[in-house]
């Protein structure tokens, strides 16, 4: 059981540097109160069950999709260097 829960904090604990670096790079904030519960909790306070993280995956896929459009246009503008700047940041 321990060694599921510290498989399951591993990938709780990347996810949640992606989306808080597609957060920065969106400049945007948390959109509900579960996205918050996922950026501002300690790793250790948040639950880790399988459907918890499935909603966390889901929110990820839904910011790299953000991300990307966000690329997209900027690329569309002819701005690939003013986005490159922005993620660098």
């Amino acid at each position: 059981m321990n060694s599921l829960r510290q498989k399951r904090l591993g990938k709780f604990s990347e996810a949640k540097l992606s989306i808080l670096g597609m957060l920065e790079q969106l400049e945007a904030e948390p959109d509900s109160s579960f996205e918050r519960n996922v950026v501002c909790e300690e790793d250790e306070a948040f639950v880790l069950s399988a459907d918890n993280l499935d909603a966390v995956e889901v929110r990820m896929k839904i910011l790299c999709t953000r991300t990307f459009l966000l690329f997209a246009l900027f690329v569309r503008q002819g701005n690939v260097d003013s986005f490159q700047k922005k993620k660098s940041m």
